[in-house]
């Protein structure tokens, strides 16, 4: 029994050691750093808080009576349709310009990052405003997805960009000589371990999805921040407003649930990428 505890401790200090976000790895938050944060998570809860006291005043029935209406039911469907289109295409074009940056030998790769990133420096309601006066007849589904998905790439392109580069090519390789092809050597040895970057850039496309009101509102598809800016101006009656933004609140939460979830399944390998960059013009 004591041979046994003896190997079984060794075997678990390994596994804990190296990983990043483990409890032996972490050290103790200084004491102003904790007030800090707690007077920020208390500043940002008060929106949260607002609508909870409003939601209460107004009653569950009004609540209900809400939530069921189609106008509410459409505009929330409008919404997460949005948001899953927007993020499963700045998914595919984030992971593939970052695979483009980082694996092909192109001139002047770190300008093409930059330029990369230009998108995060424009208002998404400017770059509506823009692609509106070339095109005048730009509105709807269809055009909110295109245009939101030009603005919100780079926040995929930049973390898995980053990923790529700290990444270990050597299971990549290894899958390569064993008689995999490339897609299906990415798949099995570099997926896993960009897979957090691309969940957590996806995260940041699907609440900015969800919370725009500037390019929606321009290109004139109504979703959840359409409606409350309209109950909000519309109507002395707040309540109406603030249960619309409590359905959106608890979309955001779900959308964060469902990453941190994803996350905690992700088994992190580390190292720096050994993977060689290739000349542009060759596949990966």
């Amino acid at each position: 029994m004591g041979a046994t505890r003896t190997e079984r401790a060794p075997r678990e200090g390994a596994r804990g050691a190296g990983v990043p976000g483990r409890a032996d790895s972490r050290l103790p938050a200084p004491l102003w750093l904790l007030v800090l944060a707690a007077i920020c998570a208390a500043a940002a809860a008060i929106p949260l808080a607002y609508l909870v006291v409003r939601t209460t005043e107004a009653g569950l029935g009004e609540l209900l009576d809400t939530l069921v209406r189609p106008r509410v039911l459409q505009l929330t469907l409008n919404s997460v349709l949005l948001a899953a289109a927007v993020t499963a295409s700045c998914l595919i074009l984030g992971t593939l310009s970052a695979l483009l940056l980082t694996r092909l030998r192109l001139p002047a790769a770190r300008g093409l990052l930059i330029i990369a990133a230009l998108p995060l420096a424009v208002p998404s309601y400017l770059a509506a405003y823009g692609w509106l006066v070339w095109f005048p007849t730009l509105n709807g589904f269809g055009a909110a997805w295109f245009v939101m998905t030009a603005v919100c790439t780079p926040y995929v392109t930049l973390p898995v960009a980053a990923a790529l580069r700290g990444a270990s090519g050597d299971l990549e390789m290894v899958a390569r000589t064993l008689g995999r092809g490339p897609i299906r050597a990415f798949w099995a040895a570099t997926w896993p371990q960009i897979r957090p970057a691309a969940i957590a850039g996806a995260l940041l496309v699907t609440l900015y999805s969800l919370s725009d009101f500037g390019l929606v509102s321009m290109l004139r598809f109504q979703t959840l921040t359409w409606g409350i800016n309209a109950a909000y101006g519309a109507s002395f009656d707040r309540n109406q407003a603030a249960l619309l933004a409590l359905v959106l609140v608890v979309l955001a939460l779900v959308v964060v649930a469902g990453e941190r979830r994803s996350r905690g399944q992700v088994d992190r390998a580390g190292g720096r990428s050994t993977t060689p960059a290739r000349r542009a013009g060759r596949w990966l």
